[in-house]
């Protein structure tokens, strides 16, 4: 009589490092937001003629500068949380924080 034993992959989603991951872009995007905005009107020079000369260029910088920040920090936290499978946690963390941002951006608007 031989006993055989199967071995079974089970692929387990760690929620937590996804909710992490999560906290993790809204307090980097909230931090990164609130400096942005203050280098921005730091910029700012009301008594000239053209008061806003450069802020365009210095928002889409600032913004893809974010942006990648962001990303990095993203990926770095669900990708360590994780025990196994760092790609679809990374990719969770991509879908919550999107609909967390969707949601926080209808209530902005409704609430305006």
């Amino acid at each position: 009589m031989s006993v055989a034993k199967e071995l079974v992959s089970v692929r387990e989603i760690s929620w937590g490092s996804v909710i992490g991951g999560v906290m993790t872009v809204l307090t980097v995007s909230l931090l990164l937001s609130t400096l942005g905005t203050s280098l921005g009107l730091s910029i700012v020079d009301p008594t000239s003629d053209d008061p806003v000369n450069g802020a365009g260029t210095t928002v889409v910088v600032r913004s893809a500068v974010s942006i990648i920040i962001i990303l990095a920090a993203r990926a770095f936290i669900a990708g360590r949380l994780a025990a196994n499978e760092g790609l679809i946690h990374g990719f969770l963390v991509w879908a919550s924080s999107l609909v967390v941002a969707a949601v926080l951006g209808g209530l902005l608007v409704g609430s305006v």
